[in-house]
């Protein structure tokens, strides 16, 4: 009862909202009690003579109170220490349990960090192998088209002529080996044929007032070859259209050298390979 007004407010909105601190008031409340009515005891004794006090301390049932006093306030004492232990343990158990959590989030976070970033290079390497795969799949595409241009550029074509029904197997062959391969052309010589057609494409354009022809093994030996050949117009560009007897031509590697001549000049213009197959 030595708070004023104001005060008592105060601690009863702050200290009291605690349920602990409501007992721990309640306790001491009952224990104050308990002292203010010693006391009252102690002041009525002490009106009188001081050796009545001396014996009334001296009694034992004086004696016991004092001691049961004692005792309640040993009690006290080691309550609040017990209370004050288990409160710290708490309280500490609280502040470690925070501390936890607080790096359970960091590392969560740092985890989650480093996840995206593994995944962002995992995907970066699955785009750049896609796209080395497309290109590796264009570049194939490319090959094989042109593959296929060539074979059908040097498939051969059996026509008979109406005077004697002899038959001539014409091809078409590019100058230098065949793009994208290191083997020369392959032409199935069919064995009814009597003769061979040759279109020799140019490699660019050129103005010869005529062609030079001339035909050799692997070797190098001359088989056949023929000079005065005029320059013509195909649906593939300008060539220069031959016609080899089948005969001179067995099975084999073969060479091509067309020849330009213009005003006594004589130049070579391309190199054509074959293989010739009859069947």
């Amino acid at each position: 009862g030595n708070l004023s007004r104001t005060e008592r407010k105060q601690f009863e909105k702050n200290f009291l909202q605690s349920p602990q601190r409501r007992e721990r008031l309640e306790f001491a409340t009952a224990f104050t009690g308990a002292l203010s009515g010693t006391s009252s005891v102690a002041k009525s004794e002490a009106s009188s003579a001081w050796w009545e006090s001396l014996l009334s301390f001296l009694n034992p049932k004086g004696l016991r109170w004092t001691t049961a006093v004692a005792s309640a306030a040993v009690l006290l004492l080691f309550a609040s220490g017990i209370w004050l232990f288990v409160e710290n343990r708490r309280l500490s158990n609280s502040v470690e349990q925070a501390r936890a959590e607080k790096d359970s989030l960091l590392q969560q976070s740092t985890l989650s960090e480093i996840e995206a970033e593994q995944k962002r290079q995992e995907l970066e390497r699955d785009i750049a192998a896609l796209r080395a795969q497309g290109k590796e799949m264009e570049t194939a595409i490319n090959e094989k088209q042109h593959e296929l241009e060539a074979l059908r550029r040097i498939k051969p074509t059996v026509r008979s002529t109406p005077s004697d029904l002899s038959s001539i197997a014409t091809f078409i062959l590019p100058p230098g080996l065949t793009r994208n391969t290191d083997e020369p052309e392959k032409l199935i010589v069919p064995t009814a044929v009597r003769a061979m057609q040759l279109q020799l494409d140019l490699e660019r354009e050129e103005d010869f007032q005529s062609y030079t022809v001339e035909l050799r093994t692997a070797r190098g030996n001359l088989v056949w070859s023929k000079s005065g050949l005029p320059l013509k117009q195909t649906s593939y560009g300008r060539a220069v259209l031959v016609t080899i007897p089948a005969k001179l031509v067995p099975n084999g590697e073969y060479e091509l050298t067309l020849k330009g001549s213009s005003q006594g000049n004589v130049q070579a213009v391309g190199y054509y390979y074959f293989i010739a197959l009859k069947r």
